[in-house]
């Protein structure tokens, strides 16, 4: 028995280096460009032309879109905390991001508010979820998107 217990404390010391490799998550940072041949977006957003820059930093995500010439952007704290997001016409955003294995995941709902009260939550108007995952090359970052509505959507982006 005295040898069963250091043999087993030597097998962990020496497996947890290898478990922990295994939950590096991607870095996700770069110039994205969507391919819409290999995209599966919605149909009225066929002829969309979007570029994404992400930066990571820590466990902080940004994610800087181009679309159709707008621009917009959105950043996540990636650590399964839900935060209130933004404040819009009497609706709060929410939004969750988490890595789960080498893909991450953005949860928001948009719930509304009381008029002039944004702390009364008169409950949830829609949510979704996004998944992002990089290909085994890093050169190519897929989006798979469930919800508002029935169609799950992919969109398919390529490193600049």
């Amino acid at each position: 028995m005295r040898r069963v217990i250091p043999a087993i404390a030597l097998f962990y010391a020496l497996a947890a280096p290898a478990f922990a490799q295994h939950s590096v998550t991607p870095d996700l940072s770069g110039t994205w460009v969507l391919n819409p041949s290999m995209s599966r977006p919605v149909k009225r957003m066929i002829d969309t032309t979007e570029t994404i820059l992400i930066a990571c930093s820590g466990n902080t995500i940004s994610f800087d879109y181009t679309t159709n010439g707008k621009e917009s952007k959105q950043s996540y704290i990636v650590d399964g905390i839900k935060r209130a997001a933004e404040l819009q016409n009497d609706a709060v955003v929410y939004s969750k991001a988490q890595w789960r294995a080498s893909t991450l995941v953005v949860e928001n709902s948009v719930h509304m508010t009381a008029p002039g009260s944004p702390k009364v939550d008169r409950g949830t108007l829609l949510s979704f979820k996004r998944r992002w995952s990089l290909s085994s090359n890093g050169r190519i970052l897929t989006e798979i998107s469930d919800g508002p509505g029935p169609n799950q959507r992919v969109y398919v982006f390529e490193k600049q």
